[in-house]
């Protein structure tokens, strides 16, 4: 007896599915981290990483959600003071500012979403971290900490800045 129709196609569509599924679920086990070093310990946050010229402009705009696990880690060329603003940026953030060897030289805490008003660095700074508002008071992160950096970074040394010698 021969069946009319084949399950072949239903089966390859789902296995596509569940595939899909699993991948997702592993995005965030991919991701790169930055490690994050204070006086109670050690904290990492998955980053997405913005270095061409269109992603530092749009930064976290327009993002209505991020988890308390993530930000974004903005990477320039060169040190120099730096400032940030959050036109178009529906939450509100903490922005920490990151020198070339890794120190927090500066943090704007829970910033005002969408404001236009200049946030500076008050320092030099090659990195900036954005996390959601609160996450530095929850960990504790004051300027003078230490950040560690993915790796890879480009115009980076290799690693990214560390605590390490």
């Amino acid at each position: 007896m021969q069946l009319k129709y084949s399950f072949k196609p239903a089966f390859c569509a789902m296995t596509l599915i569940l595939a899909s599924f699993a991948l997702a679920g592993c995005s965030h086990d991919s991701s790169p981290v930055v490690v994050l070093h204070t006086a109670s310990g050690d904290i990492s946050i998955r980053v997405e990483i913005a270095t061409t010229p269109g992603q530092l402009r749009r930064g976290l705009m327009w993002r209505s959600e991020m988890a308390d696990d993530e930000g974004m880690l903005f990477v320039f060329a060169e040190e120099k003071p730096r400032r940030f603003w959050m036109k178009n940026t529906p939450l509100s953030l903490d922005i920490m500012f990151i020198d070339s060897s890794g120190k927090l030289v500066s943090i704007a805490r829970d910033t005002r979403a969408y404001s236009e008003h200049s946030i500076a660095s008050g320092a030099p700074a090659r990195y900036v971290l954005e996390a959601v508002a609160g996450f530095c008071s929850r960990h504790g992160l004051r300027v003078g900490d230490r950040a560690t950096l993915p790796p890879g970074l480009p115009g980076g040394p290799g690693r990214g800045p560390s605590t390490q010698p």
